[in-house]
């Protein structure tokens, strides 16, 4: 019973929580088939207990050592089940966050599509083209304001899953005091086995270049909120189409200029401390538990923990994500204004030109008058 007890608590400590969706889900059903064991396996330790308190009830010379075991496999039980209900919990919030990023993605890339459509300066060649380009954008305009709700709703789960985080961190934290009681309770029977070399992934900081790609800009540029120098060097985010690049200045501000405005020039080289896996042959001993464990094996777990949900990445990410579709909206409703001056400048020219055409007419006849007298 208490290697059984043993085993289930070394699952259910288990920090991994998948990489994807697809992991997570699988991880989770895992767990189910877990936790079924141990309600099975309760059922067990009600009979070993049941067994130990009759002879604990008798003269039994053992009966004091049968007491001291029987509180030690209760006290593990229960910390089994806590440790199974704080895994259940870190795959759910798992599985939410692996969702929440995956409709941020979406809802990133729906704006990204809609960028290069609010920065157009096509305002069409006549009144009624400009007339055409604003009932589409109209259009446009409505489908972006009706996003508004898909923006907010994630507003929502983001800030949930911050809070369920923080939580998560609290429970962390209680379950690493209650793991050093654990070990107490343990016999170590493998306390003097000699030292082993295992070869084991580790994180390590390495210096790394990285090339941003770079374009300067050939004309200055003063136009949907963007402000760029002549010959200013700028960072390529993305050639969004042959129309519209989207640069990032030195300022810190991002957005789209017209690709025919810059140029490209040799990348900028950045080097940079960055954490990379790799296989070391590390000297490792028996824990109390008498699993082979180090601590370098331990900071990988909880590097992969901290990388899958952590609560300042994800409020960064929301962060960002309602930033771009603020800067939508701002460029929707400017380029709106545009297209209404524009009917209202077309609209104008074409007054100016009915005017001249009537005034000419009536000069021919006056004309035609004044050769007949």
């Amino acid at each position: 019973m208490d290697a059984w007890i043993i085993e289930k608590q070394r699952l259910a400590k288990s920090m991994v929580t998948g990489r994807d969706l697809r992991s997570v889900q699988s991880l989770k059903q895992k767990h189910s088939i877990l936790e079924t064991e141990i309600k099975g396996g309760e059922v067990m330790f009600q009979s070993v207990s049941e067994v130990g308190l009759k002879l604990t009830e008798t003269d039994h010379p053992a009966k004091q050592s049968v007491g001291e075991k029987l509180r030690t496999l209760e006290a593990k039980m229960q910390m089994l089940k806590m440790y199974t209900e704080a895994r259940r919990h870190r795959l759910d919030e798992a599985l939410e966050a692996h969702e929440y990023f995956i409709d941020v993605n979406e809802a990133d890339s729906w704006m990204r599509e809609k960028m290069p459509l609010v920065c157009s300066d096509d305002y069409g060649k006549d009144s009624s083209t400009a007339q055409h380009l604003t009932q589409r954008h109209q259009a446009l305009e409505e489908e972006i304001q009706a996003y508004e709700n898909d923006i907010r709703k994630l507003a929502v789960q983001a800030r949930s899953l911050v809070s369920k985080y923080q939580k998560s961190q609290e429970n962390l934290n209680k379950t690493k005091e209650s793991n050093k009681e654990d070990s107490k309770l343990t016999i170590n029977e493998n306390q003097m086995e000699s030292r082993k070399m295992k070869e084991i992934e580790v994180i390590e900081d390495v210096i790394e270049e990285k090339r941003y790609p770079q374009v300067k800009a050939l004309y200055k540029y003063d136009a949907y909120g963007m402000k760029v120098t002549r010959s200013e060097v700028m960072i390529l985010v993305s050639k969004s189409n042959n129309d519209w690049w989207e640069v990032k200045c030195s300022s810190g501000q991002q957005g789209f200029i017209p690709a025919n405005y810059v140029k490209e020039v040799p990348p900028k080289i950045v080097k940079k401390k960055v954490q990379k896996k790799i296989k070391k042959l590390v000297e490792v001993s028996p824990d109390e538990n008498g699993n082979t464990l180090d601590k370098k094996t331990k900071h990988v777990s909880q590097a992969k923990r901290k990388s899958l949900v952590d609560g300042e990445s994800i409020a960064a990410r929301q962060k960002g994500l309602e930033s771009t579709y603020i800067r939508l909206k701002k460029l929707a409703r400017v380029r709106k204004m545009y297209l209404l001056d524009s009917i209202k400048l077309f609209t104008f020219y074409r007054e100016c030109d009915e005017f001249e055409t009537w005034m000419y007419s009536k000069v021919r006849k006056q004309n035609v008058l004044c050769a007949c007298l």
